[in-house]
């Protein structure tokens, strides 16, 4: 009892202080645009079952996923680009754009790279999620349990603001980086199963297999155009 008592005075904390810290700019939309929640583009009124449906299928670009995961191969595919989107550059942010392709370096091989790290971090995602199932499953946290329910609403209300705000064809609100915070929580939450592993040997195999694979996927991390890009 006494710990929900912490926990909602901690959770009512937390609101207040994210309302002061950032309830001028809703305020400003709703003054400015007339609503809280205005957004430069028109909300889609026209989902249904089968638009979310092809929102999220893999239809005729499973192809693309480990041989060329760069835009605009995917049109409109929720799950394609985000996954793509997490561990390469889909949008080709740092290694190439529709505007300047003569100068972004590697850019007619960079999609074959960035599918082999597609590939090879279905290993990494497995054993993130993997271990982060095993840390809420093992855990009596109320803290962690907080945690979890916080990314959960975080995805789902991420998805909901894409399927309701999808611009054009190609899905350009679909960025890994909005769910930064969550992302990084998800692997915070998996490192502490990682951590209390027993065995020696399973411990240093697992963070082998991750170096490995850091060490190949360490070029989508960095830029491949020069200091003086133009704007």
């Amino acid at each position: 009892k006494e710990n929900k008592k912490s926990y909602l005075y901690f959770s009512s904390l937390s609101l207040i202080v994210g309302f002061i810290i950032s309830s001028w700019f809703y305020f400003y939309n709703l003054f400015r645009y007339g609503s809280l929640t205005a957004f430069n583009t028109e909300i889609n009124k026209t989902i249904n079952l089968e638009r979310i449906s092809e929102f999220v299928s893999f239809d005729g670009i499973s192809n693309y996923i480990f041989t060329n995961p760069i835009r605009p191969y995917f049109e409109n595919k929720f799950l394609p680009i985000f996954y793509s989107d997490v561990w390469g550059d889909y949008w080709g942010y740092f290694t190439f754009t529709s505007r300047f392709l003569e100068i972004g370096r590697n850019q007619l091989n960079i999609g074959a790279y960035l599918g082999r790290v597609n590939l090879l971090s279905l290993i990494t995602i497995s054993i993130i999620f993997y271990f982060y199932f095993k840390t809420i499953r093992d855990s009596n946290s109320q803290t962690l349990l907080f945690i979890n329910y916080s990314i959960i609403l975080s995805f789902i209300g991420y998805f909901i603001w894409v399927l309701l705000y999808q611009t054009g064809s190609q899905g350009d609100t679909i960025k890994a980086t909005y769910m930064t915070q969550a992302i990084n929580l998800i692997v915070f939450i998996s490192a502490i199963s990682i951590e209390k592993i027993k065995k020696p040997s399973n411990y240093l195999s697992i963070i082998f297999i991750l170096v490995l694979i850091f060490a190949h996927n360490f070029q989508s991390y960095l830029s491949h155009f020069p200091m003086f890009f133009p704007n």
